[in-house]
């Protein structure tokens, strides 16, 4: 986060944060820290209904000096294979710890994104054998679903009330704004 400027950051979201949002960003830095501020951003971006506000974050980054940062989100140098994305690599980690608490069945009327038989193949997974392989399925699929992928996994667990996975899920977006050792 040391390398991350949340309020630099938040200028550069205009579409997706309004400029109260902005401000209140601003002045969590100023008071409690960029650590503070960052999960404000995060926060207040994935409150949106915005579509592309992923994309907005990551080119905020570059242009408010932290392109390596956003470089480690979207890779522009070389396109990677489909599991290098720093979320896939965190969220397989905290799988196991994720998927304990999941109710996928609960979830799919909020993933929009997932195809029809995606949502049936987590409903089967669900009722053959359990929530706990459910989620799995659930998490294999959701990341093929593009770049919002983590913006409509979070909702959906807002939605429906699941705040242990939501904060977890949260962790991996802080975990993400360290920066790796070069």
């Amino acid at each position: 986060v040391q390398y991350i400027h949340p309020t630099a950051v938040g200028r550069f979201c205009t579409t997706s944060l309004q400029e109260k949002d902005q401000e209140e960003v601003k002045r969590k830095e100023e008071t409690a820290g960029k650590q503070a501020a960052a999960e404000l951003l995060l926060d207040k971006l994935l409150q949106q209904d915005t579509q592309g506000w992923f994309s907005e974050f990551v080119e905020g980054l570059r242009r408010s000096g932290s392109k390596h940062v956003a470089e480690d989100l979207c890779p522009t140098e070389t396109t990677p294979p489909a599991d290098s994305s720093p979320y896939r690599e965190l969220l397989r980690i905290v799988a196991p710890d994720l998927t304990q608490n999941m109710i996928p069945g609960d979830l799919l009327p909020y993933l929009s994104c997932l195809r029809q038989e995606d949502k049936e193949q987590i409903r089967q997974a669900q009722t053959t054998s359990g929530n706990i392989r459910a989620a799995d399925v659930l998490l294999e699929n959701i990341v093929r679903c593009g770049p919002e992928w983590p913006r409509d996994l979070c909702q959906a667990l807002k939605e429906t009330g699941d705040v242990k996975s939501l904060e977890m899920l949260l962790v991996i977006f802080a975990v993400i704004f360290r920066p790796r050792e070069r």
